[in-house]
């Protein structure tokens, strides 16, 4: 595996709108369409100008491409967040494990799940928002390949570290020709998205780091026993071409008595 920030030179240009990636083990690219609530059987295989052409992302609803690395079936959205939604996380992570990073100009967040049950979230960079039981396997990595990238005189950018840290899991990275070529592509209107979330009264304050305190090592209260990703919310149908504001999708799949606690 490189350390070399070139080989993400994509997200400045093919991510420049912001993206949402999903990762599901055993997933094929069609069971991952589903999953998302898209029909297999409409998906065509094209490039990403292509696409652009047919489906313009987020424009009455969510262009999603889809192919393989490896064993993982992974969800390519640009300028989209579909694959970081509690209905969508929930589908796809039932009996397998998912990745999800979502990744806009102002805001990145990460989260892994086994079997609808959230293991790991954060975003990086940002202590204070680590989610999960320690050791915390994907922190612990990205804020090591920072470090090194730091030490080697190139420092990196945390979003950049973050998909390294999910190419040494997967052990295959998502690079600039696979997100040009063809692949599987499908639009989900939005009739037919996932809702944003479930809105709470009341939010769990994140724990605020002290003074030389590792939180990769004790990220503070662990997760309850059981990730809340369900039942689906009723929420108000979000406005076209809206990213969202006030909603975390961490906090979102806790549920109300656990985030209150």
């Amino acid at each position: 595996m490189s350390n070399d920030p070139g080989i993400w030179g994509w997200t400045g240009d093919v991510g420049r709108l912001g993206f949402t990636v999903t990762f599901s083990l055993g997933r094929t690219p069609e069971d991952v369409l589903a999953q998302y609530g898209a029909d297999p059987q409409q998906a065509e295989h094209l490039t990403r100008d292509g696409a652009w052409i047919m489906y313009p992302p987020n424009i009455g609803g969510a262009q999603l491409r889809v192919g393989m690395l490896g064993r993982w079936g992974f969800c390519f959205e640009e300028a989209g967040f579909e694959g970081f939604k509690t209905r969508t996380l929930s589908a796809l992570s039932t009996d397998t494990e998912t990745i999800s990073f979502f990744t806009s100009p102002n805001k990145s967040s990460f989260i892994y799940l086994k079997d609808c049950e959230g293991i790991e979230a954060f975003e990086p960079g940002l202590p204070e928002t680590l989610r999960g039981n320690a050791p915390c396997k994907f922190w612990t990595d990205v804020e090591k390949i920072l470090d090194w990238a730091a030490q080697g005189g190139t420092p990196m950018l945390p979003s950049h570290a973050v998909l390294q840290a999910i190419t040494k899991h997967i052990r295959g990275p998502l690079d600039r020709a696979t997100l040009e070529g063809p692949l599987l592509t499908s639009f989900l209107p939005d009739a037919d998205r996932a809702p944003m979330g479930a809105e709470f009264e009341q939010q769990a304050e994140a724990p605020v780091p002290q003074a030389g305190e590792n939180l990769a090592r004790d990220p503070g209260p662990p997760f309850p026993p059981t990730w809340d990703t369900g039942p689906v919310p009723v929420v108000t149908p979000q406005p076209v071409n809206r990213q969202p504001a006030s909603y975390d999708p961490v906090y979102s799949r806790f549920s109300r008595e656990a985030q209150a606690s």
